[in-house]
């Protein structure tokens, strides 16, 4: 059964996903005989198996989890090669163990359905890596895999001004280019992916054209309704700027310029940011600020506070009672849990192993304010990465998380770079949505990254320079 929604008319949604469907056919045609690139394709187009119904996205899920699979048992690509291989190879381990043990403690909540679907997405981030290494340094991919890249996040633009046009500038959250159509976060991965992407892709040089597309990924928040993209993605531009291309006064004033330019008219064009409430609004930059931190921290900036009721848990036998951290916006769910971990507050086995997967992402906001946490948060839009690795798998489940998500962030050899990179998904992770390490596509943009720098360091080669001694995967 297809999947429509009542903000977006039956016919004007079906000329955007046949647009989609076009696309990808488009991809997969240009690709096909090379494994690696139909499987990024598949990755990189979920939206459009979203949309034609539950029984086709689960068999999707399942096709593209037996595709990695098979893509990485190929010879001689599964192999421990180095010090990061074997951390890489552990930190997976570790949070299989972790993962499987929270399911365990909540398997009266949790169907097969949603842990497999949850756990298939770290397999294939797992397997990811070893794939894009085997591409970059034994095949010569890596101009290809950025030029896959960069028509990939081209077509997020594309479909994005479709959408545009199509809906006469309304702001729809669920239609998010290629690889979403019920959840709008991704109109600000997208964004900051892409912007890195075209980075890389013309080695750090933009010509007048690469601002277009950069005005192109602003359009994929804007049709989106997200409002973090203005302050996120400026930030970003202005990193990779002054940082990573290494304090030159040219980008230096660049990125001063640029990112007030972009903030400005982002508060303007979305409602919420300017006091007019409407598109083309009064540019106020207090009340840009208030509202940043009211949509952060809630009504004040004060720490999470304890109150009443209180919980008691009688899993295993054990009677434990404890109060409620309550706490307000995004940033107000990191902190109270860290509250949380380094208190002297004994934690309850809900604390330990989470209450379940399903109890995060097969809830509506009514059901999960009712829900048995140590945290109470306002709603359950205000759950960030690292509070809902929390409520799914526990405290077991943060720690090996972390040690997985962040762990190649540690081995890139361009140390500006790395920072840059450590610093986006560390906001991401614990102030946003965590969708990039939950997305195995956006992973594949940063553990390509990760190989492909590495490997142009090591061998003090040019950014187009390739080996080509075998035809893929």
């Amino acid at each position: 059964m297809l999947q429509f929604y009542p903000w977006a008319e039956f016919g004007l949604q079906l000329i955007m996903q046949a647009a989609v469907m076009l696309a990808f056919v488009l991809f997969v045609v240009k690709y096909r005989r090379d494994r690696l690139f139909v499987l990024l394709t598949l990755m990189f187009f979920q939206g459009l198996f979203i949309f034609l119904g539950a029984s086709i996205h689960n068999l999707y899920k399942i096709v593209v989890l037996l595709f990695t699979l098979y893509c990485v048992s190929r010879r001689g690509i599964l192999k421990i090669e180095s010090g990061f291989d074997k951390l890489w190879l552990s930190a997976f381990a570790l949070f299989s163990v972790a993962f499987f043990m929270s399911a365990i403690q909540n398997i009266e909540t949790n169907t097969f359905t949603i842990v497999f679907s949850q756990y298939s997405r770290y397999v294939e981030t797992f397997c990811l890596y070893f794939i894009l290494r085997h591409a970059v340094t034994k095949c010569g991919k890596s101009v290809e895999l950025l030029n896959f890249f960069f028509l990939i996040f081209l077509t997020q633009i594309i479909i994005s001004v479709l959408k545009l046009i199509l809906f006469q500038g309304r702001q729809i959250e669920g239609l998010v280019g290629t690889m979403s159509i019920v959840g709008g976060a991704m109109g600000t991965s997208i964004p900051i992916l892409g912007f890195i992407v075209i980075w890389f892709y013309r080695n750090g040089k933009l010509s007048k054209k690469d601002w277009l597309f950069v005005l192109g990924l602003l359009i994929i928040g804007f049709t989106t309704g997200k409002r973090a993209i203005w302050f996120i993605l400026p930030s970003v531009i202005a990193a990779f700027m002054i940082i990573v291309q290494g304090m030159r006064l040219k980008y230096m004033i660049l990125a001063i310029v640029i990112a007030p330019v972009l903030l400005y008219f982002g508060a303007r064009l979305t409602p919420s940011l300017n006091p007019d409430n409407k598109v083309w609004g009064t540019f106020d930059l207090g009340y840009v600020f208030d509202y940043a931190e009211y949509y952060q921290f809630g009504d004040d900036n004060n720490s999470p506070v304890v109150s009443e009721p209180m919980l008691v848990s009688v899993r295993g036998g054990k009677i434990v009672k404890s109060e409620v951290i309550s706490a307000e916006g995004r940033g107000g769910a990191s902190f109270a849990l860290l509250e949380l971990l380094f208190s002297d507050r004994p934690l309850r086995p809900e604390d330990i192993w989470g209450i379940g997967f399903s109890n995060m992402y097969s809830v509506d906001y009514e059901a999960f304010g009712k829900l048995p946490l140590s945290i109470s948060i306002d709603h359950k839009g205000s759950a960030t990465g690292l509070f809902q690795s929390y409520v799914t798998m526990g405290v077991v489940g943060v720690v090996a998380t972390i040690f997985f998500g962040f762990l190649p962030f540690f081995f890139f050899r361009q140390k500006r770079l790395q920072w840059v990179l450590f610093a986006i998904v560390l906001w991401e992770y614990f102030m946003y949505t965590g969708m990039f390490f939950r997305t195995p596509a956006f992973m594949s943009v940063f553990l390509f990254l990760l190989v492909y720098t590495n490997y142009l360091h090591n061998r003090k080669v040019n950014l187009y320079e390739t080996v080509n001694n075998c035809t893929g995967i």
